[in-house]
């Protein structure tokens, strides 16, 4: 069996081939291309080709895979090990080629997650939806700019009726309204498509699995359910449902060393930015909730930011307290839904007329009951009471 090592780029591509004493067979360059990529590594088969996650890492994979004897592995490029016969202060496309064909023979490579084409298409939904309201953010700000040079100020509100607060600004002088024009415009535009990616999205909601079951967490509406979902693809992957928050860079730095203990610093934010931030804005939802549903998280997130408080910084008092719960729920709301998907809680309809159903983590089978009481902060009760008393006693001699 042969080894082959893919340096892939947005215009070429370096291939480097071993066999199995680690000798170069062949090395060759080709275009970033379906037709020319399988040709090159169809005559090396059987062999197993390797490369590092990359924009066009997934279509490469998925034609590579369709020939007979091939396996394609895609490796993460953050895993230094993978690159360690390169050499700390070489870096050219051939010598990573070589070090990528080299991993796949000695089996140093750390695999990524593929989702599948549903979950690709969601999140492709999901970053032209970001894009478009990060665009229309810019316009709002623009637009509240060039208005406060004339001494105005536009009302605050929703984005989508920023347009109408303009026009209704008295004193506002013609040509300057002639100048906001083409951007008021375009912000009506761009409501409407963030409008129709919204249907999208609630369709997407309805149909995917996940999402139907994410939807009933209070404060996850469609947009941050079927993101998150796309975003965790197939909850399996994850060993323990608290590794998701580690995922999404929602959990704190530790650090320590010796007799003086860990120390817990700001979050990693090493993530998807975007479903980190979707999630935060959930976790500030619920803690200016009153809904007693949320009461116990809401609670918990409290002794939080009373235990941070207020710090003196810059010469100001900063409530440092309220964003440390924020991100600390954040991460909990990351935990909990992964362990939703992990676990799919069922559901029990109402009986009576009039009731609505309460979220799937309060009831279904017995485990995933224990599990969400002591987690939620609820107190158990029932065998579930029993038990944990009968591990807090000590042993009879």
């Amino acid at each position: 069996m042969d080894y082959v090592g893919l340096d892939v780029h947005k215009v070429k591509t370096q291939i480097c081939v071993r066999d199995e004493q680690g000798k170069i067979v062949d090395e060759s360059r080709v275009r970033t291309r379906r037709e020319e990529l399988v040709e090159a590594v169809k005559p090396q088969a059987p062999c197993r080709v390797l490369l590092d996650a990359s924009t066009e890492a997934r279509w490469v994979a998925a034609a590579l895979s369709k020939i007979e004897g091939v396996k394609v592995i895609v490796a993460d490029p953050n895993y230094r090990a993978m690159y360690s016969s390169r050499g700390e202060h070489k870096k050219t496309d051939k010598d990573d080629a070589r070090a990528l064909a080299e991993a796949a023979r000695t089996g140093v490579w750390r695999e990524v997650h593929l989702p599948d084409d549903a979950h690709v298409r969601l999140r492709q939904r999901h970053r032209v939806r970001a894009t478009l309201v990060r665009t229309r953010t810019t316009i709002i700000n623009l637009c509240r700019a060039v208005v406060r040079q004339e001494g105005f100020r536009v009302k605050s509100g929703e984005a989508e009726h920023f347009g109408d607060r303009l026009e209704k600004l008295e004193g506002l002088p013609a040509d300057l309204k002639e100048i906001l024009e083409p951007a008021v415009e375009t912000l009506s535009t761009i409501n409407e498509q963030i409008g129709r990616c919204d249907e999208r999205v609630a369709e997407a909601a309805k149909t995917d699995e996940g999402a139907r079951l994410l939807v009933t967490v209070p404060y996850v509406g469609p947009v941050i359910a079927t993101a998150f979902a796309a975003a965790v693809g197939d909850p399996k992957r994850f060993q323990k449902a608290r590794h998701a928050g580690s995922y999404f860079g929602a959990a704190p730095r530790v650090s320590g060393s010796g007799e003086g203990g860990n120390h817990n610093g700001r979050m990693t934010k090493r993530g998807n930015s975007y479903v980190r931030g979707l999630l935060a804005q959930a976790a500030s939802n619920i803690l200016k909730s009153k809904k007693a549903e949320v009461k116990p998280l809401q609670d918990w997130a409290v002794r939080i930011a009373q235990k941070h408080g207020t710090v003196k910084r810059a010469g100001r008092m900063k409530n440092v307290g309220h964003k440390i719960a924020v991100g600390a729920l954040s991460r909990r709301l990351a935990v909990i839904m992964t362990a939703m998907l992990k676990t799919k809680p069922r559901v029990r309809r109402p009986s009576g007329p009039g009731c609505e159903p309460g979220p799937p983590w309060r009831r279904g089978r017995a485990r995933w009951r224990r599990w969400s009481a002591s987690f939620w902060g609820a107190e158990p009760t029932g065998g579930a009471r029993k038990r944990q008393v009968g591990r807090l006693r000590p042993a009879s001699r």
